[in-house]
């Protein structure tokens, strides 16, 4: 893992915790993210500034506040993204970046930023906004979800893709899957596509199950109940197969994942038991 060069105010990674203007918050409060400029070997990030110098690349720093060299929730988001993208999911670019006093950050290029001009920024809608929903309370249906994708952006392919990421949510153990956390962004023309997968994590919550119910179900789901929604979504049983045998190996490779991202045996062990729990109660 390669340290990363400030420039600009020369100051490291740690120390942005100080500056005035940081502005995104996760839920966790120790947690801050910056918008940030990284150059495209990730040796350097680039500070004190608004505008994205050529040559440079918009990415987002989730930075690890707490000061240990261990930071559990930072090598467990690089180590979900790893093996969501391995699952068949379109995922942004992800790293983990290493500071001068060897604190360890998790980066994620953006994908509300124009690929050529990278200081226009994309408008993007959540599934929040675009159907008027309080994604703080769990009424939402992933079925409401993937009618809206497929009257959206009028792509099968999209429709796949979003049925994809519900597997993976489900299967996964991410359970903050709220109407928050699935957005589509619209093109110079007015057309709408899904943006890149985000906030992929292992989480859980007090509903016993994900935010988000499936056929009006959040508990004791069986395989029937994703076989009838494909059906619905015109996703035919072969494709399902396909997506969930693709889903099934790269969960089964959870623990690799896990140990080339830096995370520790005991969280490695929960979330295995967690994940393997899931993909017996499908079968």
């Amino acid at each position: 893992m390669k340290r990363a060069r400030v420039y600009y105010e020369k100051r490291l990674v740690g120390e942005l915790l100080a500056q005035d203007g940081i502005h995104y918050f996760s839920y966790d409060p120790d947690w801050l993210k910056e918008p940030l400029p990284l150059s495209p070997d990730g040796d350097s990030i680039m500070t004190g500034t608004h505008r994205i110098p050529a040559g440079w690349e918009p990415w987002l720093i989730k930075l690890n506040t707490r000061g240990k060299k261990e930071a559990a929730l930072i090598e467990l988001e690089h180590a979900y993204f790893a093996m969501a993208r391995e699952a068949g999911l379109t995922v942004p670019e992800t790293r983990l970046i290493q500071d001068e006093n060897g604190l360890v950050h998790f980066a994620i290029k953006r994908f509300d930023r124009d690929a050529a001009d990278p200081n226009r920024r994309i408008h993007i809608q959540t599934y929040a906004a675009l159907a008027g929903i309080n994604y703080q309370e769990p009424t939402s249906d992933y079925e409401d979800l993937l009618r809206l994708t497929k009257h959206l952006t009028r792509n099968h392919e999209d429709v796949c893709e979003q049925f994809r990421r519900m597997l993976f949510n489900v299967l996964a153990y991410n359970r903050d899957d709220h109407a928050k956390n699935f957005s589509f962004r619209m093109n110079q023309k007015g057309g709408w596509s899904l943006t890149p997968a985000y906030d992929l994590l292992y989480t859980d919550n007090n509903l016993g199950g994900n935010w988000m119910t499936i056929r009006g179900k959040r508990n004791h789901l069986k395989l029937d109940d994703f076989l009838q929604l494909a059906e619905l979504m015109g996703i035919g049983s072969r494709q399902f197969n396909e997506m969930r045998q693709q889903m099934e190996d790269a969960l089964r490779q959870w623990p690799s994942f896990a140990k080339a991202s830096g995370l520790g045996p005991g969280l490695t062990k929960v979330v295995g038991t967690s994940i393997q729990s899931m993909t017996e109660a499908l079968k």
